[in-house]
């Protein structure tokens, strides 16, 4: 699935997206308000989005539409996460271009050189500049061919001494990206061993 947002907009600066993965079904006021105060055009969610069980937390349809409501486009791109259960609101990747931007989103990908080898093969065919997933639960970003992998974290329920976080990442039309990762919990493991905030431009060939 791919969409195109901004084309044409010379007016916009710059795009700001809310990464998010690995939710779980769990979407609490501290998210919420990450998101509110960051006021983001819209979200990228790397999946593992609801709880199918539907017992205990939100399923990925209520995550998705509660998201929605703090966005300014009121949009949210989706993808399945291996305990998300298959619809048409939650393909296997998405890929979402902002100006000239191509943006990759997948739930498993992991990092240059291990990834899987039908992974490589969706994105020579897509051709990102960013790719965005999960699943580990672990933040983290790596720059690697001229492509910017990003793992935004896990947003949900805690898992052992990992951090809950986001990130968002603010397109700039020059080319220019930056990327922060922001905490969700109130534990100081949440904070603790974030990645940086860093900028990155896309047509740089280092």
């Amino acid at each position: 699935m791919e969409v195109a947002l901004a084309e044409g907009d010379h007016e916009r600066a710059s795009f700001l997206l809310s990464l998010i993965s690995d939710t779980h079904g769990l979407l609490d006021s501290a998210i919420i308000n990450v998101i509110n105060t960051a006021a983001p055009h819209v979200v990228l969610h790397a999946g593992d989005v609801g709880d199918k069980n539907k017992k205990r937390r939100l399923s990925a349809v209520e995550i998705v539409g509660k998201l929605q409501e703090s966005t300014l486009l009121k949009r949210v791109f989706a993808v399945a996460g291996n305990v998300d259960e298959s619809s048409p609101e939650l393909p296997s990747y998405q890929v979402v271009t902002v100006g000239k931007i191509r943006i990759l989103i997948l739930h498993i990908c992991g990092y240059p050189p291990k990834i899987p080898h039908e992974v490589q093969q969706l994105m020579d065919s897509t051709l990102p500049q960013i790719v965005i997933f999960g699943h580990s639960h672990i933040p983290g970003v790596q720059w690697h061919n001229n492509i910017l992998f990003v793992n935004p974290g896990s947003a949900g329920p805690r898992r052992f001494k990992l951090p809950r976080c986001m990130a968002l990442l603010r397109l700039h039309f020059t080319g220019i990206v930056d990327l922060e990762f922001i905490p969700v919990g109130t534990s100081p493991q949440d904070t603790k061993n974030l990645p940086a905030s860093t900028s990155w431009c896309l047509n740089s060939t280092s």
